[in-house]
């Protein structure tokens, strides 16, 4: 009998152990991890990447001078090699490419004489060989709330700036949020830190020790009372990691401030320097802080920028034309989109939906700054 019950455990233990090695290959086989393969198709290298930290994809095509490249945000495949096909179009002196996998479906990649463009700035001939139709936006006023026009509002909160708070606009809610008993026209120090906003009490003078902290969630405000003084002699240098940081030029200080924590950090000063993060985090003198326009850069896995030429999009060095004229002013990048301002007139632009005219709001003739957040 004994004899019995120790071959059943063995048996037990053995199957036990490999069901442990099976749950462990599994893993590692399902298991995210950064990977760059080179292979090619027809006469294009392909340079496909997987990103872990950011949980995306990046793919480099090129062929002869031509690069172009595509991203894919918020994707894992077990597989490698995902791009499968290419066909290529052309017309006259535009070249188009359609990309097939059997993950995922890719946006056409295009380009002309300038380099790659979106697919939307293609001449229609293009379109119907791409089989791409535009999508119409909405170009009639659906409402209009306190003097703001709005054509489509995609499911996003805006907080639009009246001076002395906000409007909040979105698909369910309409109201004003008032915050100072006094116009306040260059609010150049309110900040989105992810979904909250933070605002300086600018109903005091000089310098501020009290925040208010705004849930874009829920249009709710709540106080928080800084350690230390702030002059609104400042500038924002960036946000990074839901902390914000911002320079104290008549003090000479630079401050980090954790909004989920209400915590305030000195981590800049006249004698030791300060921080700045432009693809890395690099150390700067203050004189830099103070007197040179500092900014967070490399951020965001894509960028935008506004140039004489229009408006592009901007990946490890590779850009793509979204745009032929510039707006007046970028508002927000929200993952691969982009919304911005020309003239009076609220824009986003989707590679998925080209662009669409949001909202329209003749104050933003005059103040295009710091006065529109979107969540």
């Amino acid at each position: 009998m004994k004899k019995i019950q120790i071959k059943q455990r063995r048996r037990l233990i053995l199957f036990l152990i490999m069901i442990l090695i099976l749950a462990i290959v599994l893993f590692l086989m399902f298991k995210k991890r950064d990977y760059t393969v080179t292979y090619n198709i027809d006469e294009f290298e392909i340079i496909e990447s997987y990103h872990k930290d950011s949980n995306y994809y990046s793919f480099v095509l090129k062929k002869g001078e031509t690069e172009l490249f595509s991203l894919i945000n918020n994707q894992h495949f077990t597989s490698k090699k995902i791009i499968k096909q290419i066909t290529e179009y052309q017309e006259e002196n535009e070249t188009c490419l359609v990309l097939s996998s059997n993950k995922v479906r890719f946006d056409p990649l295009c380009y002309n004489e300038e380099g790659q463009i979106s697919y939307h700035l293609t001449s229609e001939s293009m379109k119907e060989k791409l089989e791409k139709t535009e999508a119409e936006s909405n170009n009639e006023i659906i409402k209009t709330y306190n003097n703001i026009n709005i054509y489509n509002d995609d499911y996003f909160d805006y907080y639009i700036w009246n001076y002395r708070g906000f409007y909040r606009l979105s698909q369910d809610v309409e109201e004003t949020i008032t915050l100072f008993n006094e116009d306040i026209y260059n609010p150049t120090l309110i900040t989105q830190v992810g979904g909250i906003l933070v605002i300086p009490d600018y109903n005091a003078k000089y310098y501020f020790d009290t925040v208010y902290l705004l849930d874009m969630n829920t249009g709710k405000t709540s106080t928080w009372i800084l350690d230390t003084s702030i002059y609104f002699d400042s500038a924002i240098l960036g946000v990074y990691d839901n902390e914000l940081y911002l320079v104290d030029k008549h003090e000479k200080v630079e401050w980090k401030l954790n909004v989920e924590k209400n915590s305030q950090e000195r981590v800049g000063t006249e004698n030791s320097g300060g921080i700045i993060y432009q693809n890395d985090w690099t150390n700067v003198s203050m004189n830099r802080l103070i007197y040179q326009d500092n900014t967070f850069t490399g951020l965001n896995v894509l960028e935008y920028t506004l140039t004489d030429h229009g408006l592009y999009a901007v990946y490890d060095g590779y850009q793509k034309k979204i745009r032929e004229t510039s707006p007046t002013s970028i508002v927000s990048e929200k993952n691969n989109d982009v919304f911005y301002l020309i003239d009076d007139n609220l824009y986003y632009f989707s590679e998925s939906t080209g662009e669409r005219l949001l909202m329209n709001y003749f104050e933003w003739n005059f103040n295009s700054q710091n006065v529109i957040f979107i969540d």
